[in-house]
């Protein structure tokens, strides 16, 4: 908590739902509060098989991969404060088995002010430390 931002509970609760195995989200974002006292759940998007019929993916995982990364871009698209993604990006392995990783994403647009951009900077250890995520970050 080098910010002096506290990671509120319900940030861990979706982060355990999500990584040991209730995956019922594509995605979780999570942001700092607007009063700049706590990071907060922004949104988790719940799992949804839906078919594009314009997508040229070989692969029903590359797919839903781009729907989901389509979902995220288009959810905050408009907003200029950073946040924290979780992404649960699924692959199929050379020999055909299925395989996911959990992988952050640190997003931190252009039109950010300092402010906002200092605070995430210095509020992403505690988060990961509250929530226990160890995992790939990009």
């Amino acid at each position: 908590m080098a910010s002096g931002i506290s990671v509120d509970d319900e940030c861990k609760k979706v982060f355990e739902n999500f990584f040991n195995g209730k995956k019922d989200e594509r995605y979780i974002c999570f942001k700092v509060a607007d009063d700049f006292k706590s990071v907060v759940v922004d949104h988790n998007v719940e799992e949804k098989k839906e078919k594009n019929p314009n997508s040229c993916a070989a692969d029903p995982d590359e797919e839903d991969t781009c729907i989901k990364v389509d979902h995220l871009c288009e959810k905050v698209k408009d907003d200029k404060k950073p946040r924290w993604v979780l992404f649960d990006y699924e692959y199929s392995k050379p020999d055909g088995c299925k395989a996911s990783k959990v992988v952050e994403i640190k997003y931190c647009p252009e039109g950010a002010n300092i402010k906002d951009r200092m605070v995430f900077t210095s509020t992403e250890k505690a988060l990961n430390t509250k929530i226990g995520f160890t995992g790939t970050t990009q």
